[in-house]
């Protein structure tokens, strides 16, 4: 079964590339219809050329929940058909998982990973983990000065050598601006530092040039590891406090809390 909001975008997008084809698919009951049918067994009018923007009168409908169930069901079967739109539907649940410019993992999708790590803390102990947040180092300053466009350079480009550091199994987060999130899954602390000091180290070593503008920046960091009391906000209030008390010792370190 599909999930539910890349359900609902492959159905929002792919609409008419489904009608364009000749392919028909089979629902719940088997039956080889057409979307056009589809959209007429729910009793929504749709006129071909606004088949786009059916979904409104989906989401309108008073049997909402069904429909949409009717819909998964459906495109799941396009996907196990239709190569192209299979392509479409990873393309889309990437996404509304992650971040486009940075490929981090959205707040909400990463706190569910978070969510997840604590469960099994609280229930088997030799789960420890670590959570690290950073933030770039007077980043408001380098907008001001240089243009959003070179801030969202940085960005990019600091993400893409923190990933180069990160485990397969690290789960690396965009938390806000320019506030990052790393969910270490069995790590202690101190292997929580290792990966700390070499973000320092991996983003003060390398200027960043825009348009011919070198641009130095640096970062600070909070670190955190949790308590059996813990619930996932204050574990991150905690890792943010770790991080504000990074910034006001004096930025570019480390502070754990």
């Amino acid at each position: 079964m599909l999930d539910f909001i890349a359900a609902g975008a492959l159905f929002d997008a792919s609409t008419k590339k489904i009608v364009e084809s000749t392919q028909t698919f089979s629902v719940m009951f088997g039956e080889q219809i057409s979307l056009e049918k589809l959209l007429a067994n729910l009793e929504i009018e749709a006129d071909p050329d606004e088949l786009p923007y059916a979904e409104w009168r989906i989401i309108n409908n008073e049997n909402y929940f069904f429909t949409i169930r009717f819909l998964q069901k459906s495109i799941a079967v396009i996907l196990y058909h239709d190569p192209l739109i299979e392509e479409l539907y990873v393309t889309l649940r990437n996404e509304s998982l992650y971040d486009s410019l940075t490929e981090g993992l959205y707040k909400n999708h990463g706190e569910v990973r978070i969510c997840n790590e604590l469960k099994l803390y609280s229930r088997y102990s030799e789960n420890a983990f670590c959570v690290l947040i950073y933030d770039i180092d007077f980043f408001k300053k380098v907008n001001d000065t240089y243009g959003h466009l070179a801030g969202d350079l940085i960005l990019k480009e600091l993400s893409l050598r923190v990933k180069t550091i990160l485990r397969d199994t690290d789960v690396f987060i965009r938390f806000g601006g320019e506030e990052f999130l790393i969910l270490l899954p069995m790590t202690k602390t101190a292997g929580a530092m290792v990966i700390a000091k070499r973000i320092l180290s991996i983003t003060a070593s390398e200027t960043f040039l825009f348009q011919n503008h070198k641009i130095d920046v640096t970062v600070s960091i909070g670190i955190t590891s949790p308590l059996k009391s813990d619930t996932i906000a204050t574990l991150i209030a905690r890792a943010d406090e770790a991080l504000y008390k990074a910034k006001t010792n004096g930025r570019n370190r480390i502070e754990y809390l």
